[in-house]
């Protein structure tokens, strides 16, 4: 997975990363944006959304055929 020179995510970034890779791993999905932004206390989904869109730009997250969020698939199949 290839990232922009210089983008790192953020603190807050990393726990949401977190966050979802052990709800995935109990769960087999990824948890829906309202749930992100309840675990973490916040009052809107708005706030998960803006993490989870830089998780995006920074190619820790992408969007399936259907536009659902996934983990990267890696290069060449596997």
């Amino acid at each position: 997975m290839s990232r922009p020179h210089g983008s790192v995510p953020t603190a807050t970034q990393l726990l949401v990363l977190a966050y979802m890779r052990e709800f995935f791993a109990t769960e087999d999905q990824l948890p829906p944006v309202p749930l992100v932004a309840k675990h973490f206390g916040w009052a809107s989904p708005n706030g998960a959304q803006f993490h989870i869109d830089g998780l995006l730009r920074l190619g820790y997250l992408e969007r399936n055929a259907v536009g659902k969020l996934r983990f990267p698939r890696k290069e060449g199949g596997a």
